[in-house]
């Protein structure tokens, strides 16, 4: 089975809090020596908020999030980034607000659970949008008609 991207847009900015772990040691004369804890020493959380959407749309990103029950992981970019991560969101809820508008709040965490192929190839093409160029390209070949 492919990891699927989540591929809505958040509203608001993305709140993105990185969360070192180290270890360290301190010895008796006042020293403390640390270092990263494991290869994958930075987790990061993002706080997503998605505003004023309609119920159709908020349906889909809970159904999307509730599908991956919280502990399979997803592609995610930021708006304009180059950089797509796995994440896994076990923290989401869904407001209904004045008149036919919906806001869903979810916090991502990323996951180093597997190795992250699809990273690979977006450096590979030179970026996300040489990559998503190149993707659409490739779509466009495989769905036209033969002479």
């Amino acid at each position: 089975m492919s990891t699927p991207i989540f591929a809505w847009t958040p509203s608001y900015d993305i709140k993105t809090k990185p969360e070192p772990r180290i270890r360290s040691v301190q010895y008796g004369d006042g020293y403390t020596e640390r270092a990263p804890a494991g290869i994958n020493a930075i987790r990061r959380t993002k706080t997503l908020v998605f505003d004023y959407r309609a119920d159709a749309e908020a349906t889909a990103i809970i159904d999307f999030l509730d599908a991956r029950g919280g502990w399979q992981p997803f592609y995610y970019a930021d708006p304009g980034s180059d950089r797509i991560d796995l994440y896994t969101c076990n923290a989401y809820d869904r407001t209904h607000s004045n008149g036919d508008w919906h806001t869903v709040s979810a916090t991502f965490e990323q996951d180093y659970s597997a190795p992250n192929s699809l990273q690979q190839a977006v450096d590979l093409y030179g970026g996300m949008d040489d990559w998503v160029a190149w993707m659409q390209a490739l779509e466009d070949a495989i769905n036209e008609e033969p002479a």
